[in-house]
């Protein structure tokens, strides 16, 4: 069992060490990009517009976050994915370990995609993953820019910066109160007024007027 055992830890050490070299060689090798005018990172993938409103996404595809249907190897994506062509303004992906989600403000509407499981995605509904980028039909008005977290989605409105959110409710982070239940309807928790939204696990703050 000791040299079974030592055989196991030996086999662990070593491919640790090929994980590190690649990383590391890849990180050597990577090929600066100078295109680029807005960029999100969330823990397993993010996403990028570059200067003519395309939107590429990288990393981890298992809830469908980077918005594509392609079949990639351990659902990853090591290299950019072009998910919108052109038009993006604005991106935000979820910063939670599960529950992941992107979403993009394209020509003033909200396209969200990957889990579902609280109706972060705005489409009213609740439930799966949706794998490609799709219009948030709940919410009403031109978007100005968006914000996310996991389970959770906000946006402010053009041109009098309402903010609205949805989704996980669980501590009242979207403005639904005392109810912990999913909010599937676009709630307006300030009317007017905001000019920036940031979101985190389990609270939202917005800059008002500022």
């Amino acid at each position: 069992i000791d040299s079974v055992n030592m055989k196991l830890r030996n086999s662990l050490a070593a491919l640790f060490a090929l994980v590190a070299a690649l990383t590391f060689s890849a990180a050597l090798h990577a090929t600066p990009v100078s295109d680029l005018e807005k960029i999100a990172l969330g823990p397993s993938h993010g996403c990028a517009i570059t200067r003519d409103g395309a939107l590429r996404c990288f990393g981890n595809n298992g809830s469908g976050e980077l918005g594509t249907e392609q079949k990639l190897p351990f659902s990853f994506a090591k290299h950019a994915i072009t998910v919108i062509a052109a038009g993006a303004t604005d991106v935000a992906v979820s910063d939670g370990p599960s529950s992941n989600h992107s979403c993009a403000v394209v020509g003033g509407a909200l396209f969200c995609w990957g889990s579902n499981d609280s109706g972060q995605l705005g489409t009213g509904e609740i439930g799966g993953n949706v794998r490609t980028p799709t219009r948030s039909s709940a919410v009403s008005g031109v978007v100005k820019s968006v914000a996310v977290t996991r389970g959770s989605t906000c946006v402010i409105l053009a041109p009098n910066g309402a903010l609205q959110c949805w989704g996980n409710n669980y501590e009242g982070s979207v403005g639904g109160g005392a109810n912990r239940k999913p909010v599937l309807q676009p709630i307006t928790v300030i009317p007017s007024g905001v000019t920036n939204v940031a979101m985190g696990g389990q609270h939202t703050c917005a800059v008002v007027d500022g």
